[in-house]
């Protein structure tokens, strides 16, 4: 019996100290947003696309563009820092973090739309932002002291190197996603599987 469809999507991960400074800023954010379902530490990621529920056979096509896709890509440096939400701070959805690069975020999540969008999958119509998701909340409220939601927690993360894609897969519970890699793509390298 086949396996069903996967929810998966394209992300970089961030170091074990960001994560840890992240976990801290989701404690402190807790208290001004409490109804937020938080992502666990160990699932913070910056997400450069996301692919939605693939079956078997796509996700093998998949796994060759994210191939020739990270080939192309080298190295590059970024930073965490700050804290906001989309769509406002005053009405949050999705409580995130920054992330800071010249430019390479966008240059791969273009590279990435360039080898996916053959395989039938649609570029997203958005500018590409980076961020990491700290947070979701379910039932949007008015925040009464906006400025509040920035203020609460500080995120200085030092200089990090993004030097992989992560193919992730995505499951959804009613505690909330868990993320597991399904494959590695060094730049300029070969796929881990």
């Amino acid at each position: 019996m086949a396996e069903p469809k996967k929810r998966l999507f394209i992300a970089v991960d961030v170091s074990p100290d960001s994560k840890r400074q992240l976990a801290e800023a989701q404690a402190k954010l807790s208290a001004v947003v409490p109804d937020a379902k938080w992502v666990e530490p160990d699932g913070l990621h910056v997400t450069l696309v996301f692919l939605g529920y693939v079956d078997e056979t796509v996700e093998a096509s998949v796994k060759n563009a994210l191939t020739t896709a990270a080939a192309r890509l080298s190295p590059w440096l970024f930073k965490v820092g700050g804290v906001g939400a989309f769509p406002t701070n005053s009405r949050p959805r999705v409580i995130w973090a920054g992330v800071s690069d010249g430019g390479e975020f966008a240059s791969a999540a273009s590279e990435l739309a360039a080898v996916l969008t053959p395989l039938g999958f649609e570029p997203e119509e958005r500018p590409y932002v980076p961020h990491i998701t700290l947070g979701r909340i379910k039932r949007p409220h008015r925040l009464a002291e906006a400025e509040a939601l920035t203020k609460s927690a500080k995120v200085d993360g030092a200089s990090q190197n993004a030097g992989e894609l992560l193919l992730y897969r995505s499951r959804l519970s009613r505690s909330g996603a868990e993320y597991s890699v399904e494959a590695r793509f060094p730049f300029g390298a070969q796929a881990i599987h």
